[in-house]
């Protein structure tokens, strides 16, 4: 916290001080004047009191009254202020004399100290270092108040550079000279400027437990690193990783006196910004000391770190471990963020904002013209200063405005200007910052009177499109005048007036006339359309319906179990006559052996398709669509586990411990049934006596067949290196041939892959590079590919256990949703409840079943769509509409079982609140103005409000910031402005308000 320190203004008689460099504007008479008792700086957090003053009206000293102007905008007229913003202030005294108003304004900065070491801590420059000494009591921080950016450091820059101060004192070590340690440990925390809870943390601490009883743990330290929620890590000088404490070893004292007497003991970390990569070593022993860890390897953190949001920061230090003794943390920061700590106390700035404009690509002195009578939009700007931050900018358009005689001011309405004549416009960005430094930058657009227009080529389309035809809009080409810049072409098709939704293709149902709109437009506003119109001949047959023959094509199974029963995909078919059109089912022939017609989609495979390519056809009419999958046949009641994982080129059998794939001279091999991504696991072993030299395990959507994941495990001989997407992640001690056998796992969940029982890495991309966020429809197949001889053993798959010593089904179907079930409703509130799918590792892709139920003060009852469809155990395979008609709770539950009866459940219960704020009575009024001591009669409140009981009451905020309930009579002591504010507030906290000012003279 900042130390409030209290200045006292004695009240005085003022003197005309015109010539005064810190005087008033139009000065003050009399003897004394407080023009030079008012310092021009002050620190934030200082108490300053108005001194009573007088103002010059036209020759004669009258009483004036003073308001204080702060930097952010708003004004204060009481007497003690508390100065609580850095920048810059204005007194102004003013007093109204025969109607008219005489003012005078003297102004003063006030500054943030650059060094806060709270109430009882120092900061003084250190010559001996060339740094700040710090002295902080037992338990303080160090907080630096400037705002550092650091996205441009490199190797070769110091992060920071610390050197301790210890109490004088010996050790057993008579070379060592040094002193007697009051802590042992220091925090080093740099917190984002635009995010508070993105924080990098350095520990740099001494060996626990041997302060005195080893010489070298006086002078050695370790210096690890952590963000966020991640554990300390650090790589030793042996090379191995540590976590939680220990990191990279360095020459530096907590004992204060320098190594064998060498003139300096400080200890540095260094940091590269783009690679993330931190090294640490002491200034007495350089090459004792390198590389402690990459903020974004997973061999040391679970998450990437990103860095800051505009690589701007603030910095605090926090010495730990004291000793019992200590009293005080004494140390010394030399160097911080690249640069050497100066003496400098104050953060002031006489630096303006910088504006950034966004010139959207084009070159400064090649913008895109604009076109008389046409709107220009003014680019878009931002200013930022180094100590108020983001400040606002202003936009102004001129013509001729480097001739100040004819300068003309051009309206700017929402960022446009609208130019009347051809010539130069400038557009002028200002911004200024809390210290009225002002920052100006212009921008010069040509402006012309006639362009040459824009202009379409030509398309031409089929002449025999049909009803079910899939239709492409052919590309269009489009000319104009290019120093307008940014020509832009966009398309849509139109059926009677109405746009149609498409994506790629678009499907017409309806014969008749269609027309392909074009739309060609520049940044200069000019807009110019061209239809082609094309017809649809009316379809005599049928046609099938690609959006769900797309779906059926995602979602079959590429196995089909026989005994399981499946529920197979529905694929529809369109009917025309008369230029309209109906949507239908298509029939289902499937063909295992057993060739039939299927009544509805329930699907059991024969016995006869073991090893067989099933046929599944739908079928309308004269159309008709045919998938294969192949048949897998499940005997008897003995486990089976092996006939899921299918091979063409490895042998596979089942044993007391796994299934084992045998690999001759590489082998691929595939999981048969559809699994959940969310909560995906594997675990395998490599039996011994093998030559695998790798083990490529893919993950690869159901729904999105492109989004792959690739983790492999690669031999290199006494290690094995784990990788995802070829990058390889971590590194561990055992050998692939066997000869240590080890259990290989992984978990994909939350973005995450967890590899072994330790290792955590971040997920980001698929395997292609593109961005990973899970997998669409939440289903994969997964597979290994083995390179070289030998056999390996899947242990389990989804958590089911695949041995012949397990003869059970043991796990349940995962359920999916595919969308999100919210946590609260606003009555009346509608909300979609989403589809939702279950994934069973032995019996594949199950049905899912969703009951919605509603507790309100009428009691539960089951919840209806809005379309209708009662919502109990309704089936899951389409989203519903809810709406919340009633206060209370909605509980979502879906629920699905495997072949064996074992049931999963997913729920969740949506809180109806009520967010309607309540009602308030206000009866009677305030004044705007009152005297200072003034008895005056406060309004009567009351509320209601449409669900809950609702309460009413006043608070008055009274000039020197305190707060307080007030009913009846009300008496304003103080000068100022008082807020009174009449609330109503209901029983789920919904507050409606009225806020009125009262001046106090």
């Amino acid at each position: 916290m900042t130390k409030t320190r209290k200045i006292i203004i004695i009240a005085a008689v003022f003197a005309l001080c015109v010539t005064s460099a810190i005087a008033f504007a139009a000065g003050f008479t009399g003897g004394n004047t407080f023009a030079d008792e008012i310092k021009e700086e002050y620190f934030v957090g200082d108490e300053f009191d108005i001194p009573a003053g007088k103002v010059n009206a036209d020759g004669r000293e009258v009483s004036a009254s003073a308001t204080l102007h702060y930097p952010g905008g708003r004004a204060s007229a009481s007497n003690r202020q508390i100065l609580d913003e850095s920048g810059l202030y204005t007194l102004e005294y003013y007093a109204d004399v025969n109607g008219k108003r005489y003012t005078e304004t003297k102004t003063f900065k006030v500054l943030e100290k650059l060094y806060d070491t709270g109430d009882n801590g120092s900061a003084v420059y250190d010559k001996e270092t060339g740094g700040v000494r710090f002295t902080l009591q037992k338990g303080g921080q160090l907080k630096i108040n400037e705002k550092l950016d650091i996205s441009s450091l490199t190797a070769d820059d110091f992060l920071i550079g610390l050197k301790v101060i210890g109490r004088e004192g010996a050790t057993t070590d008579p070379q060592s000279l040094l002193g007697e340690r009051d802590f042992g440990s220091f925090i080093i925390t740099f917190t984002d400027a635009y995010d508070d809870e993105n924080t990098l943390q350095f520990k740099i601490h001494i060996e626990s437990g041997a302060f005195n009883s080893y010489v070298y743990a006086n002078y050695t330290s370790y210096v690890s690193a952590r963000f966020k929620n991640e554990a300390f890590a650090g790589e030793g000088s042996d090379g191995l990783v540590r976590k939680n404490y220990y990191g990279r070893s360095i020459r530096m004292s907590f004992s204060g006196q320098p190594i064998n007497t060498l003139a300096n003991d400080i200890g540095y970390i260094r940091m590269d910004y783009e690679t993330k990569d931190v090294y640490a070593y002491g200034a007495c022993v350089p090459s004792y000391g390198g590389f402690v860890c990459n903020l974004a390897d997973s061999r040391f953190f679970t998450e990437d770190w990103k860095g800051f949001t505009t690589g701007e920061c603030f910095v605090s230090v926090t010495p730990d471990d004291f000793t019992a003794s200590a009293k005080n943390a004494v140390f010394v920061i030399t160097d911080l963020a690249g640069k050497k700590l100066s003496s400098v106390d104050k953060i002031d700035d006489d630096l303006p904002p910088v504006i950034t404009v966004d010139l959207e690509g084009y070159d400064e002195n090649a913008l895109p013209s604009g076109v008389v009578g046409y709107p220009y939009s003014a680019y878009k700007a931002t200013s930022r200063d180094r100590i108020s931050g983001d400040v606002k900018t202003e936009v102004k358009v001129y013509r001729n405005y480097n001739t100040p005689a004819s300068r003309t001011t051009v309206k700017v309405e929402n960022g446009v200007f609208t130019p009347d004549r051809t010539g130069t416009y400038t557009i002028v960005y200002t911004a200024s910052d809390a210290f009225k430094n002002q920052a100006e930058k212009t921008v010069k657009v040509n402006v012309v009177d006639d362009p040459s227009p824009l202009s379409f080529g030509t398309v031409t389309l089929s002449s025999d499109i049909k009803q079910g035809d899939k239709v492409y809009i052919p590309e269009m080409t489009v000319s104009g005048d290019d120093s307008l810049g940014g020509i832009t072409l966009a398309s849509g098709i139109y059926y009677k007036g109405i746009k149609q939704e498409f994506d790629g293709y678009f499907v017409p149902l309806e014969s008749g006339n269609y027309s392909v709109r074009y739309t060609a437009s520049d940044r200069a506003g000019r807009t110019i359309n061209k239809d082609v119109v094309f017809k649809v001949l009316q379809n005599s047959g049928s046609a099938v319906d690609y959006d769900s023959l797309e779906r059926a094509r995602k979602t079959m199974p590429a196995y089909f179990v026989s005994g399981n029963s499946y529920i197979l995909p529905t694929v529809y078919f369109y009917t025309f006559s008369n230029g309209g059109y109906n949507k239908v089912p298509a029939a289902i022939t499937v063909d295992d052996g057993e060739k039939r017609l299927l009544t509805g989609n329930g699907y059991i495979p024969s016995v006869n398709a073991d090893g067989k390519k099933i046929k599944i056809n739908y079928s309308y009419g004269d159309s008709e669509e045919n998938f294969e999958a192949t048949g897998i046949i499940v005997k008897g009641d003995a486990p089976m586990w092996n006939r899921l994982l299918r091979s063409d080129d490895a042998e596979i059998e089942l044993t007391s411990s796994g299934v084992a794939v045998t690999s001759l001279s590489g082998a691929t091999v595939k999981f048969a049934n559809a699994l959940a991504s969310q909560n995906l696991d594997l675990a395998f072993d490599l039996l011994s006596g093998n030559s695998i030299s790798r083990i490529d395990i893919w993950i690869q959507g159901v729904a999105d067949d492109s989004q792959k994941l690739e983790v492999s495990f690669i031999d290199e001989n006494d290690k094995t290196s784990v990788a995802v997407n070829g990058v390889i992640k971590a590194s561990v001690n055992l050998s692939m041939k066997g000869n240590n056998p080890y259990n290989y796992s992984f978990v994909l969940a939350d973005g995450k892959l967890v590899l072994g029982s330790n290792l955590s890495v971040g997920i980001t991309a698929f395997a292609d590079g593109s961005a990973y966020g899970g997998f669409t429809g939440g289903e994969v197949y997964l597979s290994a590919e083995i390179s070289g001889r030998g056999k390996v053993e899947f242990r389990s798959i989804a958590r089911q256990i695949m041995s012949s010593s397990v003869d059970y089904d043991s796990i349940a179907p995962t359920i999916t949703l595919l969308g999100n079930v919210p946590a609260s409703l606003a009555i009346n509130g509608k909300t979609v409840i989403p589809v939702a799918i279950a994934n069973d590792v032995l019996d594949g892709r199950r049905e899912v079943k969703v009951t919605v139920r509603a507790v309100g003060k009428s009691g539960a009852s089951v919840v209806k769509a809005t379309d209708g469809t009662v919502l109990n155990k309704a089936t899951a395979d389409r989203e519903y509409e809810i709406s919340a008609t009633e206060y209370g709770t909605i509980t979502v539950r879906y629920e699905s079982s495997d072949e064996n009866g074992r049931q999963a459940i997913w729920s969740r219960t949506i809180t109806v609140n009520d967010r309607v704020k309540p009602t308030l009575n206000v009866s009677g009024s305030l004044p705007t103005s009152v005297k200072r001591g003034e008895k005056v009669t406060l309004p009567t409140v009351s509320a209601s409000d449409n669900y809950s009981t609702a309460t009413a009451y006043i608070v008055v905020f009274s000039p020197d910031g305190k707060a307080g309930i007030a009913s009846g009579e009300y008496v304003f002591a103080l000068s100022g402005e008082y807020s009174v504010r009449a609330v109503a507030i209901d029983e789920f906290g919904n507050t409606f308000y009225k806020e009125y000012t009262v001046t106090v003279l």
